[in-house]
């Protein structure tokens, strides 16, 4: 009896040395299991910009439909689509034949207008002359009559004469002044038709392309007609339309942007024109950015534009090592002296995966964790494996 109770003494001992002895390697196993490996970092030193993502036009500065400025048969076209023109070169040509006969007529008609001038003063001189004599004959009759040596009548007929002989004048001189007249009106007729025939050769107003030819060789047109359409491509622009929240965050000449054309960097620029207001209906403005030259970017081309709010250089984390908590507070986790710590931080602007930490001169020799932080809590043990952040 004594031995059977030895027995199961000692079985009762030996089960529970095992119990322990598993207790024992669990938690050791479980000890062992929140050791995490993590990557950490320092702060990294960037330029962070806020941008916001538009689409914009290119279009020329310099463009223009050039209109016929007569009516008349379209005579001849000088250029055609593609052609590259100078400033002053012809484009086409309106009427110029029925013009030019218009210009030799109204020359013509000066010149019988200057000769009707010229014979309407050689009167008015002629008038004075018998003016003149009347004024003499008139004199010498009054005289006559005073000394009785000839009749009233005689007298009175001298008299006549004189007041005939000075409507004489007035009348000539009217006809000089009408002349006159006739000579600067078909002056002015003249100059009119001179540059109604000038007009009807329009010239290049600007260095360009030919874009499009709208009427052809031999059609009638009216005077405001577009014949062709010539554009600048070397001055192009960019035009875009904004919410007008922005308005007071672009500054002309300072606000820069970035360009992309299929995901393809197109250049830097900045801003050259901001809309004087806001259109009320769509609650939009229109931006215009001056493209530099030798932009790859072409006229009507739709091109991608990361307009820069604010730029300035700061310290930041990568975004995924910024972590969103209840009561939205931003966290971080650091290691220190093995362990996970979690600190607070403030987010500012956040760019390419990257976030600005606004708070950063007291953070400066922390080493975030920057992988594996979504497996960490506070107090657990990490082996750090330390990486360079690339500056920027």
């Amino acid at each position: 009896m004594k031995k059977l109770i030895s027995i199961a003494v000692i079985s009762s001992l030996l089960a529970a040395l095992m119990a322990l002895s598993g207790c024992g390697k669990a938690e050791a196993k479980a000890t062992k299991s929140r050791i995490i490996r993590v990557d950490t970092q320092k702060l990294t030193e960037k330029i962070f910009r806020q941008k916001i993502g538009i689409q914009g036009t290119v279009q020329p500065v310099e463009e223009a439909d050039i209109s016929s400025r007569t009516s008349g048969t379209l005579d001849i076209v000088h250029v055609i689509e593609g052609e590259i023109v100078k400033k002053g070169q012809a484009l086409f040509q309106v009427d110029r034949q029925n013009l030019e006969n218009i210009v030799t007529v109204n020359k013509h008609n000066l010149e019988v207008e200057k000769d009707s001038l010229a014979t309407a003063e050689i009167d008015l001189k002629v008038a004075g002359t018998v003016y003149r004599k009347e004024q003499i004959d008139f004199n010498r009759a009054k005289r006559l009559r005073d000394s009785h040596a000839i009749s009233e009548d005689a007298y009175e007929t001298a008299d006549v004469n004189l007041q005939t002989a000075a409507a004489e004048i007035e009348k000539c001189a009217s006809v000089v002044n009408y002349s006159k007249s006739k000579v600067e009106q078909q002056k002015v007729n003249l100059r009119i038709a001179e540059k109604n025939l000038e007009d009807s050769l329009v010239l290049a107003p600007f260095d360009g392309v030919i874009t499009a030819k709208k009427r052809e060789q031999g059609e009638y047109v009216n005077s405001g007609t577009p014949i062709v359409h010539i554009e600048n491509q070397n001055a192009l622009e960019l035009s875009c339309l904004i919410s007008g929240i922005y308005y007071d965050s672009i500054i002309p000449e300072k606000t820069k942007v970035v360009l992309a054309l299929d995901h393809e960097n197109a250049g830097d620029a900045v801003i050259s024109y901001r809309s004087p207001s806001v259109e009320p209906q769509s609650r939009t403005f229109e931006i215009k950015i001056r493209l530099p030259e030798g932009t790859p970017l072409i006229s009507g081309t739709l091109c991608d534009v990361s307009l820069i709010l604010t730029e300035r250089s700061g310290r930041g984390l990568p975004t995924d090592a910024v972590l969103l908590r209840k009561g939205g507070k931003y966290k971080a986790f650091t290691s220190k002296d093995g362990k996970a710590e979690l600190v607070d931080v403030t987010p500012g602007i956040t760019e390419e995966g990257m976030t600005e930490i606004s708070d950063s001169d007291k953070l400066l020799n922390e080493q975030f964790i920057v992988s594996g932080q979504y497996f960490v809590n506070p107090g657990d043990a990490v082996i750090s494996n330390t990486k360079t952040p690339a500056l920027e």
